[in-house]
């Protein structure tokens, strides 16, 4: 960012301005690949037909019809307009928690973020295991070394969502959160108008007003607020820091030490919450605008105490995510996403920022690594900048070449807060091309939806600067401001007529099973849900007590938690926030069973081997029709799988699985006491009931299964194993 205090342009200046909008435009295309996005033709006609109507209604209206509309446009007051659009954007977003999302979490990454609020609601980084722990772990979850269940993301997000968790209103943090960032933005786009002023009050304001109905507009803006995630969070930091530091430098000496004081301590918190929600994007928040503050201190627009303040501000947050990664991984410096990594996929490094050939992660997305089998280097993140970018602009705009506006504003209306926020923008999209992981279409490019708030500001001042005399060149501007609003309704009425209804479908057979159990007065028993992801926003054993246990079921893996509350009911959850209750209960097998890939990725401890679930529908006999697949070893590579056993005594154990050309020889043992080594290799694929091995007394401790590669047969062509359960069969 760059000084932002008014101050009359020279032509030197507007000439420098000029040609850093040049260059942010052809920066711009050079990102997004091309000069527009693929969209359909259809939406192409459709805009240039709007163009062409709204240019012939500007001249059969004359100047005085275009001078009265722009009265009737920019009329009124400016912060009512902004409430009453805030109001709508809430209410958009309330329908879709209502009728798709609700506490369930939208998402994995959403269910998690609540777990872990419900974590800290209760004064710690992790939840508390059930046992069997076992039973308990999911994607993006791991155990801690105090035995706690952690989940994979910073705490800054569920920070924020532990008073909505603590009251039971996880529901209402969506409207308030969307609420809260379009009169963010309101507040951005007016910093901009004082500091920036144009010749016209009427456009600068109807550019706010243009600015704040074109982000209600977006399918995206309103999944992101509806669902748990943290980006819409991030979004509102990011846009109240740069607001707050454009307001400091703009005031200068003239703002009071007071005020300056609590301007700076604003833009710390934003920049340390920030940081403690999404790392990547509150350090590249942070560096901005650290830089742009010291620049203006060194030039006396800002007091030098305000960079102390901010600093001491932001610090907190800091500490948080420190304190938050010595709980769960033992070392304040490991981050938690390098913990999980390491266990859930291959290989451990494949998630890091940054380039080289471990970059990419061939277990949680196979489908991108395949497209780059080499790793992650430069070529590679060319590549996914430029779909982010594209998407981004989709998701805004409905097309890349409207969103040229965005930095055409710099030379269009040379400013030193457009160059700044324009030159922000376009290095925030590329610097997240240090992370490797692409779009999930539903959600946009949600990793770049922090600077949306900005990029709406620029693009409508761009659109909207005043005009002149009535030249076609003047007209021909006007025509497309006038048209630019119902051509992105067109292009975004898709994704709301697609993916609303789509998703709707896809929470319709879901519950959210805290609502389930307080509506159906459920004090006690074992719920039971197919829904992993429900489960996870559900998970809260401090409230629930050891009499209301929640499990994920995959119609095989639950057979532990029944056998260590044998006296509960066992109760199913069923769509529509409904059970199924059993007029008698389903015998209990007095055989210990533990379905080996439930140890994935939560508990698993691999050294020089990588693990994952495959699911196996097809092949006859398998357990919960999912195995444990251990690939990629090297030699004595070893895996251990702690589990508990709900009923102490003595078992013999065996481990069932697969067998296959490629598979290898794996030797196992328990507690260090041997069984007999798994053999893999077939010729073709089938089932393999292992051999029983010793009997081994087991109490209610934690007790360790090792796996570890012993060779493989001459004749394999591999060293997979595909385990499928560890079966413990009652011994004398």
């Amino acid at each position: 960012m760059l000084m932002v205090r008014p101050t009359r342009m020279t032509h030197a200046s507007a000439k420098a301005h000029a040609a850093l909008g040049a260059t942010l435009v052809v920066g711009w295309l050079a990102v997004v690949g091309a000069p527009w996005s693929p969209i359909a033709r259809g939406d192409r006609a459709i805009l240039g037909v709007l163009i062409a109507l709204s240019l012939a209604t500007l001249v059969a209206i004359g100047a005085d019809g275009r001078r009265r509309a722009l009265d009737l446009l920019s009329g009124g007051d400016s912060r009512s307009f902004a409430l009453v659009v805030s109001a709508l954007a809430a209410a958009l977003t309330w329908k879709m928690v209502k009728g798709s999302v609700g506490d369930r979490g939208y998402s994995i990454d959403g269910a998690v973020y609540v777990m872990q609020a419900r974590a800290l609601s209760h004064g710690h980084f992790g939840a508390a295991l059930r046992t069997p722990f076992q039973a308990f772990g999911a994607c993006f979850l791991f155990e801690g070394p105090d035995h706690r269940l952690y989940g994979v993301f910073p705490p800054g997000w569920p920070l924020f969502l532990v008073p909505f968790a603590k009251l039971g209103v996880l529901r209402l943090q969506g409207p308030i959160l969307a609420f809260a960032l379009s009169m963010a933005q309101w507040w951005l786009a007016r910093e901009v108008v004082r500091t920036a002023p144009s010749a016209s009050s009427r456009h600068d304001e109807l550019a706010v007003r243009l600015g704040l109905v074109v982000a209600l507009l977006g399918f995206p803006r309103t999944v992101l607020t509806a669902d748990a995630m943290s980006h819409a969070f991030v979004a509102l930091l990011v846009t109240l820091a740069i607001t707050l530091t454009i307001r400091m430098i703009r005031e200068g000496q003239g703002l009071g030490a007071r005020a300056s004081a609590l301007g700076a301590l604003g833009v710390g918190v934003a920049i340390g919450w920030a940081f403690s929600a999404r790392l990547l994007d509150g350090l590249m928040l942070g560096l901005a605008l650290g830089v742009t503050l010291l620049i203006a201190a060194s030039k006396g627009r800002v007091r030098k105490s305000a960079l102390a303040i901010a600093l001491v501000a932001a610090l907190p947050f800091a500490g948080l995510v420190l304190a938050a990664q010595k709980a769960a991984t033992g070392d304040a410096l490991t981050p938690t996403q390098e913990a999980y990594f390491v266990r859930s996929d291959w290989p451990p490094s494949c998630h890091r920022l940054g380039f080289g050939d471990d970059v990419g992660c061939w277990v949680e997305h196979m489908e991108v690594r395949e497209t780059m089998p080499n790793g992650y280097h430069l070529k590679e993140a060319v590549r996914v900048t430029r779909e982010r970018a594209s998407q981004f602009a989709i998701d805004t705009f409905g097309e890349a070449l409207i969103a040229l506006l965005v930095f055409a504003v710099v030379a269009m209306r040379p400013s030193l807060v457009h160059s700044a926020l324009a030159s922000f923008v376009l290095l925030f999209i590329v610097g997240y091309g240090l992370f490797y992981y692409g779009n999930a279409p539903r959600y946009g490019a949600r990793h770049i939806f922090p600077v949306l708030p900005a990029t709406l500001v620029l693009y409508a001042r761009g659109l909207l600067s005043p005009i002149g005399a009535a030249t076609r060149l003047s007209l021909a501007r006007l025509a497309l401001a006038s048209a630019a609003l119902p051509a992105i309704v067109v292009t975004q009425a898709r994704r709301f007529d697609d993916d609303w209804p789509n998703s709707r479908a896809t929470y319709a057979r879901k519950s959210d099973l805290r609502r389930v159990l307080d509506a159906q007065h459920i004090d006690e028993g074992i719920l039971r849900s197919p829904d992993g992801n429900a489960v996870l926003a559900a998970y809260d054993p401090v409230a629930d007590g050891p009499e209301r246990i929640i499990v994920a079921d995959d119609f095989s893996g639950t057979a532990e938690v029944r056998r260590s509350r044998p006296e509960l009911p066992t109760i199913l959850a069923l769509s529509d926030e409904r059970v199924g209750r059993y007029g008698r209960q389903p015998p209990l097998s007095k055989d210990f069973v533990l379905e080996l890939e439930r140890e994935w990725p939560s508990f698993l401890r691999p050294s020089g081997v990588g693990a994952k679930t495959v699911t196996l529908a097809d092949v006859h006999g398998v357990s919960g029709q999912r195995v444990l697949r251990l690939f990629a070893a090297a030699p004595g590579g070893v895996l251990a799988m702690p589990f508990e056993v709900a009923v102490p005594g003595k078992y013999a154990f065996r481990v069932d699985g697969l067998s296959g050309p490629d598979h290898g020889d794996w030797d196992l043992a328990i507690d260090g006491v041997d069984l007999p080594t798994y053999h893999g290799y077939a010729p073709t694929p089938g089932l393999v009931k292992g051999a029983r091995g010793p009997a081994i007394f087991m109490d209610r401790a934690r007790h360790v299964l090792v796996a570890k590669l012993a060779g493989k047969a001459a004749e394999s062509t591999g060293i997979v194993a595909e385990l499928d359960v560890l079966v413990g069969v009652p011994a004398p």
